[in-house]
Parts: structure tokens; sequence; C-alpha cells
């Protein structure tokens, strides 16, 4: 894994799942068309939407 790959996954687990945790993380790292295997509708960025409504 590349060191901005590393970086970026650091980010994601210490903002996202960390304490205190930041939402604005989601739009910052995710792409429009992020997949979750719960919530996902690729391609249309609703997934990522849907991320940040449940974490604002």
């Amino acid at each position: 894994m590349s060191e901005d790959n590393k970086t970026i996954v650091s980010r994601w687990f210490r903002e996202f799942w960390g304490n205190p945790w930041n939402p604005r993380i989601v739009n910052e790292l995710c792409t429009a068309d992020v997949g979750s295997y719960s919530i996902a509708r690729t391609g249309s960025g609703a997934a990522r939407r849907e991320v940040a409504a449940r974490v604002e």
C-alpha cells in the first residue's frame, strides 16, 4: 500500500471513527461513487450523501 493510501486510511479511522469524530471527513475523502454494502447506490453520489446524513 502506498504511503498516500496509508495516510488516507489513517485519517478515515482517526477522524470518522475517532473521538471526537469529524463528520465532514465523509465529503472530504469519499468520492461520489463510494460504495458500501449496506447503503450503496454507486454512481449517483447517493451513498456519500446517505453516510453524511447518518453522521451529521
